[in-house]
């Protein structure tokens, strides 16, 4: 080694062997001497010291910011975990405050309906409806996050949350059970029981004032009404009477559910359930036309003030009397319902006769109305049937109805359903006569009158002749075959005035008579006292020039004949007969006091000019009559369901009435001859 490397050695300086610029190449230039390559292993050294202390410090650095990171998201999570806790906690303490009555008073907001069909009546009273409305739900509201300019910040802050909450919900589905509707009273009366299918409200943060925020809904209802139609005709009297509707509504569960009915999502976790709901139902009766104002004044009008018999016809058949009718009743249902009832059959029923032993009603008409819509301001509907075969015993009581209705007298009858909704109630009303009162027998004239004494009694003896009428409607054949008339004579023709009221009396045929009629009569038993009709009391006082009275104590043999109708006499559209009678031998009884009116009218007989004098008669009949297609039977069964043993109709056709107190006046001329 020479002292000159010994020197560079000695004073600390690395070798010029090429090898500087490894040590400190920035600091040297290189020469010509430098090597390429650097040492390897001196190299190496150096680096390797270098990255491990960098990398250390790297690593350290990295894990402290995601240390720091992390605790400061994580600090922040349970911060805003903290936040929605508490916001959800006092939503939600909001929310199980609420009453139902704030749910159904604030929160659910219904308009309607604004259409209500009536889908489906079954026989059995269900009632099957879709009611269309407008509906929503202001939960803003009900738990109190609606803005307000007093708000500070945090509290609209929270607000905000809430309403965002709600826009996020959007709806509510609810399920609800049964609802059973009943009165107000104590104890409370059912109505109707209510079941809906399953339904959604859409949910509204902030609606504006109006009510364009509301959503169109329509909902299928299944309406079961009570069986007991007079609970409803109860409760709409006492609700006429105070002016108000006044029910309560109870629900035993009510299911709300966040989101729509399909489709699973996260609101559906969001569900409530309440129980043994009671909400009360108050609605004010409009003032309804054609009907007195709701409240203290006058009250509800029966049945029969609000329906009107427009038309009425009855013709014989071949084996049937056939009704039909047309009626029309006030309407006071919105026009926004809608409404096709289905044929609904009815029993008519009228009472027995004042005189019977047996007060049950009595059934004679079957009649089905034909489908009907609800129209505005009356709604009419089309009524056809038959007279049923009826039992011998209740012939009196149908006289009796036909002698009124051709009397113009109302007559009382009793109106049932065979339809489940009505078939507890029986409805009273009146079938009504036409008005004025018909004049049923016309033209009577009495030919080849004679008036003979027989000891201290004075006898008649003649023709009578009459025309029967039968009002338009009454297509029906018929066959007179007796009468017997109740006659007041008077000197000269007839009083202006008719002073002689008619009154109800009844009588009934009980034999058959036979359908050939001759001047001779039948060859029934029909003319037994038993059936002769009770004598009327006379007139009091006795109408002026009134003399005489002619009854017959037994019924005059009659016969009939159609005869076409008269237009002079205004019989357009009429059925029309000829009746022809005969008596023999009846008394003639002066009245109490008309002696002097009696002997002036035998002289005007006697000792007057021309074919002797005028009599005026005025009184009343009973007219017995066989009705074509009327069927008599003699079983009971058979009345009610109109059927044999063997499934086949068996009628009597042909059953025998007799119409009483048919008022009538005529004239009747008696000459010298008529004196015996």
């Amino acid at each position: 080694m020479s002292p000159s490397n010994t020197q560079d050695i000695d004073t600390g300086q690395p070798l010029n062997k090429g090898k500087a610029r490894a040590v400190n190449g920035c600091n040297q230039e290189p020469t010509e001497t430098t090597p390429l390559l650097p040492h390897q292993s001196y190299v190496i050294h150096t680096d390797d010291d270098n990255l491990d202390t960098t990398g250390q410090s790297n690593r350290s650095s990295l894990l402290s910011t995601l240390t720091t990171v992390f605790l400061t998201t994580l600090f922040v999570s349970i911060l805003l975990i903290l936040l929605l806790i508490s916001l959800a906690y006092s939503y939600a303490a909001k929310a199980s405050q609420l009453s139902d009555r704030d749910i159904l008073d604030t929160g659910l907001l219904f308009r309607g309906p604004d259409a209500l069909d009536v889908l489906n009546i079954s026989e059995h009273g269900e009632v099957w409806l879709r009611i269309d409305g407008s509906v929503g739900f202001d939960a803003g509201a009900i738990i109190g996050v609606k803005p307000d300019d007093r708000d500070n910040f945090l509290r609209d802050a929270w607000k905000a949350i809430g309403r965002w909450g709600i826009r996020n919900l959007d709806v509510v589905s609810i399920t609800l059970s049964s609802i059973n509707i009943t009165s107000h009273d104590d104890p409370p009366t059912h109505l109707a029981s209510i079941r809906t299918f399953p339904f959604q409200i859409p949910l509204t943060a902030n609606p504006p004032d109006d009510s364009s925020w509301l959503t169109p809904i329509s909902l299928p209802v299944h309406v079961q009404p009570s069986q007991n139609l007079s609970t409803w005709l109860n409760f709409a009297r006492e609700s006429w009477r105070h002016g108000y509707v006044v029910a309560q509504a109870s629900i035993s569960r009510a299911k709300l559910q966040g989101g729509p009915l399909r489709g699973a999502t996260w609101r559906s976790s969001l569900s409530t359930d309440r129980s043994n709901l009671t909400v009360g139902l108050r609605m004010k009766i409009p003032v309804l036309p054609s009907l007195p104002a709701p409240g203290d004044g006058p009250p509800l009008p029966s049945i029969s003030d609000l329906v009107h018999l427009t038309q009425f016809s009855v013709s014989s058949g071949a084996e049937s009397l056939t009704l039909d009718a047309k009626a029309t009743i006030f309407n006071p249902i919105p026009s926004t319902i809608t409404l096709t009832a289905p044929p609904l059959p009815f029993i008519v029923w009228v009472p027995p006769p004042p005189d019977a032993n047996d007060d049950s009603l009595i059934p004679v008409v079957s009649v089905t109305s034909a489908p009907f819509t609800l129209t505005h301001p009356n709604i009419t509907f089309s009524l056809h049937g038959n007279v049923i075969p009826i039992h011998r015993s209740a012939i009196p009581a149908l006289s009796f109805l036909l002698s009124d209705y051709l009397s113009g007298v109302d007559h009382p009858i009793s109106i049932t359903s065979l339809f489940k909704l009505f078939s507890n109630y029986t409805a009273h009303t009146i079938f009504p006569a036409p008005h004025p009162r018909p004049e049923v027998l016309r033209n009577v004239t009495i030919e080849s009158m004679k008036i003979h004494a027989s000891g201290t009694t004075i006898l008649a003896n003649g023709i009578v002749h009459a025309r029967l009428a039968f009002p338009k409607g009454m297509e029906v054949m018929v066959h007179v075959n007796r009468v017997l008339p109740d006659v007041l004579v008077f000197d000269g023709p007839l009083p202006t005035v008719s002073t002689a009221e008619p009154t109800v009396t009844t009588s009934s045929m009980t034999e058959h008579d036979s359908f050939e009629m001759s001047s001779k009569g039948d060859d029934d038993d029909d003319d037994d006292d038993d059936d002769v009709p009770p004598a009327r009391p006379l007139p009091s006082p006795l109408p002026p020039h009134a003399f005489a009275r002619i009854r017959p104590h037994t019924w005059a043999t009659a016969m009939s004949s159609p005869t076409e109708p008269r237009r002079d006499w205004n019989e357009h559209g009429h059925t029309t007969l000829h009746i022809s009678a005969w008596f023999s031998d009846v008394p003639l009884e002066v009245l109490p006091g008309r002696d002097r009116e009696f002997r002036s009218f035998v002289g005007k007989v006697i000792f007057g000019r021309g074919d002797g004098a005028v009599a005026g008669v005025q009184g009343v009949a009973a007219v017995g009559v066989r009705v074509e297609g009327l069927s008599i039977g003699d079983d009971e069964a058979q009345i009610v369901g109109g059927l044999g043993g063997d499934g086949t109709t068996k009628r009597n056709v042909g059953g025998g009435l007799v119409l009483t107190d048919l008022p009538f006046q005529g004239s009747v001329r008696v000459g010298r001859k008529g004196l015996g």
